[in-house]
């Protein structure tokens, strides 16, 4: 099975939506802050199948400051 029937079949929820053609364009090994992530399954993913250290804007206080985000997600 490929990463792509992979992440179909965990996240069927996702299929027609912008979250795979996001999941696709971030690259592994990023720190990334998800804005607008709903419950955080995007963020779930990118972490265990590409290595990211995700940050979601619903875990405040965030303890960041500028320049410390290789990608900014709002899906």
């Amino acid at each position: 099975m490929d990463n792509k029937q992979q992440y179909d079949e965990k996240y069927k929820v996702y299929e027609s939506s912008i979250n795979r053609h996001v999941y696709d364009n971030v690259p592994g090994k990023k720190t990334v802050f998800d804005v607008g992530c709903n419950a955080g399954s995007l963020g779930e993913l990118l972490k265990r199948e590409k290595g990211c250290v995700v940050w979601d804007i619903n875990k405040l206080p965030l303890p960041f400051g500028k320049g410390e985000f290789d990608e900014i997600l709002c899906n």
